[in-house]
């Protein structure tokens, strides 16, 4: 800076990128077939060469130049007579980039997404399973953000749903086409992260009887409304942490139809995020509830029922848990740039819930503990992917599941939905 002279030190390769000058050594990183590698010098033994700055004043690059107006270059290298117009804000809306296994409990779902150009649309196409209703879920979305709120369209189909009506078993798929508006918005302060989305989706729910009692119950046409808000605020959280330290999120949602049945269902949700004994432990306390103001229940179960449990139909749904998450050990091991286990890691748990019909002249609890071994990897080192096993022990039993420990793998998982 003194003298104002410019050097450089020339090394290998196709480039280096993310020069770092540390500990008498000057690092930096090299683009390979394999990857990133990482390489080092003393900074002793570097042979720096002057370079003149008319190598950049001068360069017809235009990297730097104090002769041309950019703007001037841009425009003189259109063809004449070129239309110039602004980018349609629906420009090629299915840009499919994406896709993504994600557990929200009780339902699994594999999702691909994709966004246009210029980010006004986010399309979606989906499978989900339902734990509670043992029920498949295959549809599409797309969302409009050029405007807020924000616009979405929508279409899913479901298979085998099934539920007890005047004492006969009632079994049809369903056809769920909708469309919404919602407001998402969402702060940044220090390391806190705060998010809130309040919404309303028109649902149009079309039901075809299968079954050999499908005569005995008409094919069913009716809208509904469903509302939600939702808040979250979290600590920002590092590598090593499998939950954030400090958080807590709540979930609200109100579904009513508004013909051909008198029908409705409310649920709550939230959960606290805590740290645990040691700096990489997590605790996690959460609950919901779930009310259906009605004898007939059109809209299947949010609520996860306490685990080892085949969910039921019930009027309320109340259920509490606790995990505590902890790593084992951190393996950092990889197979030929496809498979990578970053930490093998454990959670303990124990689950409580109460259901109950309309009256609460039947009542069940539900109590149930347990762990869980989780592999979080990464594929082809980007994508990560969890795993896992779970074994349990059922603290109560109910008529029909008289077994006491129950076994379960747990699907790829994404831990925290966006």
């Amino acid at each position: 800076m003194e003298h104002k002279q410019l050097f450089k030190y020339p090394t290998p390769g196709v480039g280096s990128y993310f020069a770092s000058s540390d500990f008498n050594k000057l690092n930096w990183s090299v683009f390979t077939a394999d990857g990133y590698q990482l390489q080092q010098a003393q900074e002793n033994q570097l042979q720096w060469q002057p370079v003149a700055m008319d190598a950049f004043t001068n360069n017809k690059t235009g990297i730097v130049t104090d002769s041309l107006d950019a703007t001037q270059q841009l425009m003189t290298a259109l063809p004449k007579g070129s239309p110039i117009r602004p980018y349609r804000k629906l420009t090629h809306p299915f840009n499919f980039h994406s896709w993504r296994p994600n557990y929200s409990d009780p339902e699994f779902s594999f999702t691909i997404y994709g966004n246009n150009i210029l980010n006004t649309t986010e399309t979606q196409l989906y499978y989900s399973y339902n734990e509670n209703d043992r029920t498949h879920t295959a549809g599409g979305s797309i969302t409009y953000g050029g405007l807020f709120p924000f616009i979405s369209l929508g279409s899913n189909y479901t298979f085998d749903r099934r539920a007890f009506a005047s004492n006969k078993l009632r079994q049809w798929n369903e056809w769920n086409n909708y469309v919404g508006v919602n407001v998402p918005l969402s702060w940044t302060s220090n390391r806190t992260y705060k998010a809130f989305n309040i919404g309303s989706n028109y649902y149009y729910r079309t039901d075809f009887n299968k079954g050999p009692t499908k005569n005995d119950f008409k094919e069913l046409q009716f809208s509904y409304l469903a509302h939600g808000i939702s808040w979250t605020q979290q600590v920002q959280s590092t590598v090593q942490d499998i939950y954030p330290r400090w958080g807590y999120s709540v979930n609200t949602q109100f579904r009513h139809a508004l013909n051909l049945y008198d029908s409705w269902q409310g649920y709550a949700g939230a959960a606290l995020y805590l740290p645990g004994i040691v700096r990489a432990h997590s605790l996690v306390l959460s609950g919901a509830a779930q009310y259906s103001g009605s004898e007939q229940r059109v809209f299947g179960n949010r609520t996860a029922f306490a685990r080892g449990y085949a969910g039921r139909d019930s009027a309320g749904i109340y259920t509490a848990r606790a995990n505590y998450h902890f790593p084992l050990f951190y393996p950092d091991w990889g197979f030929a740039n496809i498979f990578y286990l970053q930490r093998v890691r454990v959670n303990v748990f124990y689950d409580y819930t109460q259901a109950f019909n309309k009256n609460s002249s039947r009542q069940a609890t539900l109590q149930s503990t347990g762990a869980e071994i989780y592999l979080d990897t990464k594929w082809w080192n980007q994508h990560p992917l969890t795993f896992g096993f779970r074994a349990g022990t059922l603290l109560t039993t109910i008529p029909g599941q008289d077994r006491k420990m129950f076994f379960e793998f747990i699907l790829p998982t994404s831990l925290i939905p966006r």
